[in-house]
């Protein structure tokens, strides 16, 4: 079985196909805490090109999480903005590289059309592609 975070990083590198990242330059490093150890990757995106290598080197942003943290982020069990809104991940750098990154993420696997999402004050959830109701 394939390990699903390198799965998500290979997908990533060589990606050139998103708009919002065309007016996107940085770098950001991952750091995936297992235990004593901890695994680095460094994602750099530069003209809308993102480059992906398994190292541990200076970046715009820095992200440290739980490697099984991250495994549920990118598999779609855990919402990455959710986990850093309660204090699991810890970014120190600018946040825009990671919101930038975070559309590639899997939703919630529970979601049918799109990321579940809710209007402020409704309380329910409806899908990216749904309009709150007035």
């Amino acid at each position: 079985m394939r390990d699903p975070v390198d799965a998500f990083f290979r997908g990533l590198d060589g990606r050139d196909d998103d708009a919002v990242l065309r007016h996107t330059e940085g770098s950001v490093r991952f750091d995936l805490e297992s235990g004593d150890a901890t695994a680095h990757w460094f994602v750099s995106i530069h003209d809308g090109l993102v480059t992906v290598a398994q190292r541990d080197h200076q970046a715009d942003c820095v992200v440290a999480v739980d490697r099984e943290l991250f495994t549920r982020i990118v598999t779609g069990q855990t919402n990455a903005l959710a986990a850093m809104l309660r204090g699991a991940i810890h970014l120190v750098g600018n946040p825009r590289l990671v919101i930038a990154l975070e559309r590639f993420m899997p939703g919630p696997s529970d979601a049918q059309h799109g990321r579940a999402t809710a209007a402020p004050g409704d309380g329910g959830a409806r899908t990216s592609g749904q309009r709150a109701r007035r």
